[in-house]
């Protein structure tokens, strides 16, 4: 039961059953057994299907899926028009919405060209139109960098305020602490219903669910031992902060290291020069996407491709496996000239595989063992190698062999999806692998399974250049980063010293992690503690290992 006017999360590991409790509130699924009631109607019944669509909204985790108008303002008048408004009531609604969700300059754009932060506003816009009491997210933040994350999740909060009540499905744990409930699904059952305070620390329940505590909890739990006093249960990392920098400082030798893939130590194995992307937009208008970017990813190492939504990451992808052609400039990936007119896709196609950032448009298949073979079958390798290689793969993702290679691929949950996709590119085994989001949608457990597997085949000769919002991710597993900005290269250098220049990764519309925040602020204060420092472990052991410089810390 939800009551009016809360503010629900709903979380539990992939193929837990989040969605599909959702989409059964939301009427878009009929129970095989039971009943759903929404402000005491049923809405099994034909009768109430009016009343549900006016009194719920839901939005979904990929916003464009439910973008159906022509025009900003035609999508956001549909659902109006279907419940039967009159047209100067709808004009007036509608012109509130553009308004509500800054949208007014993108009245008469087509829908289709929007960047993700402004689509995600207009499904919103459209879901609140009809002026709904019960909105359901599906998601909803998942493809979002992270200042639009905030965004939305601020939005959340005004409409809560406003009396809404919310239902939200997230893998973002920082996002369910800020919910007054949350709810935990295990295996298809509520296993847990409490505060998130309170479930945050059961640990052994955490594990069991493959979640985890946010950053700034776990930050708090192994600061306690160092700082006596400190509050066990900030309510979020900007109060964790504002502790910390109110410490007396510290004294001790501070110590610089920034490690990372030198240049100069290996080959480059991907190498992009004075590239120029021009895609032709609305109105015949040329949109240039990027602007003279060079870089270069380092034979054997891991590389991270950061910046926010829309800053060219993903054009850049594309045109390094050849599926988009840049105007000018020169991209080479291993003894491959890709943007060579006479090179072909399938000599590019040995050196480098892609993950893309919607797992769905790179299915071929109807089951997912068949999915995962395809590339292999392609590749001309016999039966028994690839039953191994699809063995392989699927296992290293978290699917069990046995048990997914002969589900439908559109049955699968979307965290399941994702890992299929993987998998799918995995079993390719071609010595450069581009990952767009690989881990977006995924529960924290599988997030961190696949980190560990990613860093694991690196280790192994595999160069990866990664694409991503989730900056822990990158802490994680990159060693060297390239921050792009409008289309252009802001920095390219290490990891590390990416992460210890906050007004450079701030500009560019990202977070540094929570882990190298507080590893700054407290070197600020004289602690001693090294630069560079990006994870809670790496933070954990620098703590273990000067523990008696830093006990008496108050």
């Amino acid at each position: 039961q939800v009551k009016e006017g809360e503010f629900v999360a709903l979380v539990g590991a992939n193929g837990s059953g989040k969605s599909t409790l959702l989409r059964l509130i939301a009427g878009l699924l009929n129970p095989s057994q039971g009943e759903v009631k929404i402000a005491g109607h049923n809405i099994q019944l034909a009768e109430e299907q009016k009343t549900l669509h006016t009194t719920l909204g839901m939005v979904f985790q990929y916003p464009e899926d439910q973008i159906v108008g022509t025009t900003v303002e035609e999508d956001i008048a549909f659902g109006l028009e279907n419940l039967g408004w009159q047209p100067e009531d709808m004009r007036k609604r509608v012109d509130e919405m553009l308004t509500a969700l800054d949208l007014q300059e993108q009245r008469q754009r087509p829908s289709h060209l929007l960047s993700a932060g402004q689509t995600q506003r207009l499904a919103l816009a459209g879901v609140l139109a009809p002026d709904p009491r019960l909105l359901l997210f599906d998601e909803a933040t998942t493809m979002l960098d992270p200042r639009g994350r905030k965004e939305l999740m601020a939005r959340m909060k005004q409409l809560h305020q406003n009396g809404i009540t919310i239902l939200m499905v997230t893998h973002h744990m920082e996002e369910a602490a800020q919910a007054q409930r949350m709810v935990v699904l295990h295996r298809g059952s509520i296993i847990a219903d409490d505060t998130p305070q309170s479930i945050f620390h059961q640990i052994s329940l955490l594990r069991q669910c493959g979640l985890a505590a946010p950053d700034f909890l776990q930050l708090a739990t192994i600061l306690q031992p160092y700082i006596p006093g400190l509050p066990p249960n900030p309510a979020n990392l900007e109060e964790l902060l504002k502790i910390l920098k109110q410490i007396p400082p510290q004294h001790g030798t501070l110590t610089d290291k920034v490690r990372g893939c030198s240049p100069d130590a290996k080959m480059p194995a991907i190498k992009v020069d004075h590239l120029v992307h021009i895609y032709e937009g609305e109105e015949s208008q040329s949109n240039t996407t990027l602007r003279d970017v060079s870089m270069q990813v380092i034979q054997n190492c891991s590389h991270s491709l950061l910046g926010a939504t829309g800053s060219g990451k993903s054009t850049l992808m594309l045109n390094m496996m050849g599926l988009e052609k840049p105007l000018e400039g020169r991209i080479q990936i291993g003894d491959v000239i890709v943007t060579d007119k006479q090179t072909k896709m399938q000599a590019i196609l040995k050196q480098v595989g892609m993950v893309f950032q919607n797992p769905e448009i790179q299915f071929f298949e109807q089951y997912a063992g068949d999915e995962v073979a395809y590339g292999a079958l392609m590749q001309g390798l016999e039966h028994e190698e690839v039953v191994r290689r699809v063995r392989w793969a699927m296992e290293i993702v978290g699917l069990d062999f046995e048990a997914f290679k002969d589900r439908l691929t559109f049955s699968l949950s979307g965290g399941e999806r994702r890992k299929l996709a993987l998998a799918s590119t995995l079993v390719l085994q071609t010595p450069v692998l581009l990952l767009d989001e690989p881990t977006a949608g995924l529960d924290p457990s599988s997030r961190k399974e696949i980190i560990q597997h990613l860093h694991h085949m690196q280790q192994d000769g595999r160069t990866l250049l990664l694409s991503t919002h989730d900056l822990n991710d990158v802490a994680a597993l990159t060693e060297n980063t390239t921050i792009m900005d409008g289309g252009k290269v802001a920095f390219s250098g290490s990891t590390r010293q990416a992460f210890w220049m906050p007004d450079l990764v701030n500009a560019a519309g990202l977070d540094i992690p929570a882990a190298a925040q507080a590893a700054q602020v407290m070197r600020n204060a004289g602690w001693p503690l090294p630069e560079g420092i990006v994870t809670i472990s790496e933070l954990e052991s620098c703590l273990a290992a000067r523990g008696s410089e830093v006990l008496h810390a108050n």
